[in-house]
């Protein structure tokens, strides 16, 4: 991420490494619940709500950033997009995933 100047370098800050490492602990967390329900035919939707639930966190997270900063930054636009078509594709299962 750093190499393709998406995120900045952060080896003095642990806050944000930390950050970075719950970042990827959720959206491992929500693939795993995603592939256990492909695994046992059941519980698509609950992944489905898991999956858009935190992409729409994290778009309204990055919101909430870009106001901070007072401009949206080239990490946060990438993200946003990211998270959208998470959360159009998570929407999607959702919607076709049965009652």
């Amino acid at each position: 991420m750093e190499a393709l100047r998406l995120a900045p370098a952060l080896p003095e800050r642990p806050d944000g490494r930390l950050f970075v490492r719950a970042f990827g602990g959720h959206m491992i967390l929500v693939a795993a619940l995603g592939l256990a329900a492909v695994r046992r035919r059941r519980g698509e939707r609950g992944a489905a709500a898991a999956a858009l639930g935190i992409d729409l966190a994290d778009i309204a997270v990055a919101l909430v950033e870009a106001q901070r900063r007072g401009r949206l930054e080239r990490d946060l636009s990438g993200g946003l997009v990211i998270s959208g078509l998470g959360a159009t594709t998570a929407a999607l299962a959702f919607a076709g995933s049965e009652r």
